[in-house]
Formats: C-alpha cells, sequence, structure tokens
C-alpha cells in the first residue's frame, strides 16, 4: 500500500514536470521570430513621396516686368528749317512759296509743283496745259510746304500741282490761277500761294 502510494505520487510529478517543460517550450517558441507580426509603416497614397516644401510662386502668363525706371522726356522733333534760295544764274530763274490748302488751310507737304506751259487751241483763246514729268521744272514741297524751283529756262509758265490723282491749278491770295513770265537771272517769291487740296 504504502509503495503504491509512493508510485502515485511519483507518477504526479512527472506529470507536472513534464507540463511545465511544454509551458516553457510554448513560450520561448512563442518569441522566437518576433519580426513576424511587426510590419513596416507604409504610404498609403500608391508609394509615391508626399511633397512637403513650400511651392514657389510662379507669374501668370499675362504678368510683364514692371520698370521702375523714370520715363524719359519726349525729345520734339527738331524744326524744318526753311530752304535756302541761291542766286539765280544769268541765263535761268528761280521761284520760291509756300503752298496752303484752301480746303484745311494746313500747309501742303510733300507734293509736286510743276511748272506747266500753255498750249494754245485755235480758234479762241482756249490752250492746254502741258507738263512733261522728267523735263518740265518741278519741286516738292517739304514739311513745311515751302519749296523751290531753279534752273528755269525764261520764258511763260502756269503753277500747278500734281497728286496722285489729278492735277490742280495753284491760286494767288486774289484766288486766281498763277501765269508769270519768268526772265533770265529773276527770282520770284510767291511767299502764300494755294490749292483745292485735300479736295474731299
Amino acid at each position: 500500500m504504502r509503495n503504491l502510494i509512493v508510485f502515485l505520487i511519483m507518477s504526479i510529478l512527472l506529470i507536472l514536470s513534464a507540463c511545465q517543460s511544454k509551458n516553457t517550450d510554448i513560450e520561448i517558441n512563442g518569441t522566437m521570430n518576433p519580426t513576424a507580426t511587426q510590419y513596416t509603416n507604409e504610404n498609403t497614397d500608391n508609394g509615391y513621396p508626399i511633397e512637403t516644401k513650400k511651392p514657389t510662386e510662379e507669374r501668370t502668363s499675362n504678368s510683364y516686368p514692371i520698370s521702375t525706371s523714370k520715363p524719359t522726356e519726349e525729345i520734339e522733333p527738331d524744326l524744318i528749317p526753311a530752304l535756302e534760295i541761291p542766286t539765280p544764274s544769268a541765263d535761268s530763274g528761280v521761284i520760291h512759296g509756300m503752298i496752303y490748302s484752301l480746303t484745311n488751310e494746313d500747309p501742303i507737304t510733300f507734293t509736286k509743283i510743276y511748272l506747266a506751259t500753255k498750249i494754245p487751241v485755235d480758234p479762241g483763246d482756249e490752250y492746254m496745259v502741258s507738263i512733261q514729268e522728267n523735263s518740265s521744272p518741278h519741286a516738292q514741297s517739304n514739311g513745311n510746304g515751302e519749296f523751290l524751283i531753279t534752273d528755269i529756262e525764261p520764258g511763260e509758265y502756269i503753277l500747278v500741282l500734281v497728286t496722285p490723282v489729278s492735277t490742280l491749278p495753284i491760286l494767288d491770295t486774289n484766288n486766281e490761277q498763277i501765269e508769270f513770265l519768268i526772265k533770265a537771272g529773276e527770282l520770284i517769291d510767291f511767299n502764300d500761294i494755294y490749292a483745292y487740296w485735300p479736295n474731299f
């Protein structure tokens, strides 16, 4: 009987010892791979890095650099100098004048002035006016409406204004067409003369 009791006690101790060894193995096995349950932080934004720096300012398409310098003063154009009137040669004449518009009273600028000749038409006192583009005496008025024609052969002439669209008579202060006779060595200054140009 005593031996049986000792045997049972020993059996119980062996069983308890076995249970303790199993629990210890479980705990060790549970800590053998500590990274098995660890997770790295991942971005949920498709794996792309998030830009954290402040965006740079952009210039709009309509912006232009602003100049802070003081604007330069406008320079008025120089006054157009008066034409220098030469002394006529012994065998030719010179005419000079300023031509203005009877339409708006402004100078007629940069327009050709010709000396035309009269061609009588029989019968009666009628006549035609003739000019040759290259050979007839002529000049172009400047920015002040001033003109000067030199080396004019002696003879009778009619002053006409040749525009891109027509040939117009030039008039004196009495509104009469200017016809004149010039002699060799003579200078004629018509001063202010007029024409209906522009003729709107």
